[in-house]
């Protein structure tokens, strides 16, 4: 089991909060989530986690301005390589380099 920690989010309505959840809920390997504080603990399961569950993270991530750093626990998966990509845009977002 792979945790993602996201720092919890101001939604702009409850249909807002609605499509968010809905969005994480559909994401490839998504098994649950749990808030913690500030923070929304969101657990994946490492055998369903696949290329289209990095871009989608990505994509959430993005969409809703959360700080990515929570995406490098990915670097230990199958798809490890996608998140490693010095050649992505998102990499300095998760890694905190240039």
């Amino acid at each position: 089991m792979i945790k993602i920690v996201v720092e919890l989010l101001s939604y702009y309505s409850p249909m807002d909060e609605e499509s968010y959840f809905s969005w994480l809920k559909s994401i490839p390997g998504y098994v649950y989530c749990q808030g913690v504080g500030r923070d929304l603990n969101v657990y994946f399961n490492e055998e369903g986690i696949c290329e289209d569950t990095v871009y989608e993270l990505i994509g959430i991530f993005s969409r809703y301005n959360n700080p990515m750093g929570g995406l490098a626990v990915l670097v230990s998966c199958s798809v490890g390589y996608l998140i490693e990509d010095r050649s992505r845009w998102w990499y300095s977002h998760i890694f905190g380099v240039e």
